[in-house]
């Protein structure tokens, strides 16, 4: 199969979209079952709670509140509840959305730094995982978190390799300052990518200046809040 192109390689193992559509519909599935079935634990309840006292009120209380998560995820919920409602089901349904959006970006990144086959196992895993199962039916912010790491990885990716595109580094600034109004570890990522900045300057000796702006300021705008 070494010598086989992978197009060729995608068919015969039978890959691409349609297997993703599979995956997907599995995701969805298996994060729907008894979805609303439960009331809210503490932590859930405290995202209902939050969400509901509106963008400022959310904002001012997350401020003054340093064992708490930063507001991006409140923010966006309580756009999601003034549309959805508030039940169980609703607000659990939106970190379900993100759960399956794991799934194809998961394929994505996968695909592009490594191979098809691994990103197709990659995908997999993260469908059948009974973490991703259960943080899908969770009213928190752990599954939003993962998506918007991998985004910034992919944008990362594509501004390192399509230096001509400087979008791409003002996609990778977008989505690294939500991830860090998501949650505080999302400065992991941050850190992973400043450090391959490093490495790679010192072994092009070659500035990327691009990166290294879109790299200064979401520490900027976290150190601000």
């Amino acid at each position: 199969m070494a010598g086989v192109p992978l197009s060729q390689r995608s068919k015969s193992w039978g890959l691409g979209r349609w297997t993703m559509v599979v995956l997907v519909l599995v995701a969805f599935g298996l994060g729907s079952y008894n979805l609303g079935g439960r009331e809210f634990w503490l932590d859930e309840a405290l995202s209902a709670n939050i969400s509901g006292l509106g963008w400022a009120g959310a904002t001012a209380h997350l401020r003054s509140s340093p064992f708490e998560h930063p507001p991006f995820y409140f923010l966006a919920l309580n756009l999601w509840q003034q549309g959805v409602g508030t039940t169980e089901f609703a607000l659990r349904f939106f970190s379900l959305l993100w759960g399956v959006l794991f799934i194809p970006l998961i394929y994505a990144v996968t695909k592009r730094l490594a191979s098809e086959r691994l990103a197709v196992l990659a995908a997999l895993l993260a469908t059948i995982s009974p973490f991703m199962v259960a943080c899908s039916q969770e009213a928190r912010m752990y599954t939003m978190l993962p998506c918007l790491a991998l985004l910034a990885l992919l944008t990362f990716w594509n501004g390192l390799n399509r230096g001509k595109y400087p979008l791409w580094w003002l996609a990778y600034l977008i989505v690294t300052t939500l991830g860090t109004f998501t949650h505080y570890l999302f400065f992991l990522v941050w850190l992973a990518t400043t450090l391959y900045l490093l490495l790679d300057y010192l072994r092009r000796r070659r500035m990327r200046w691009w990166a290294i702006v879109t790299q200064s300021l979401p520490l900027l705008v976290a150190g601000f809040w």
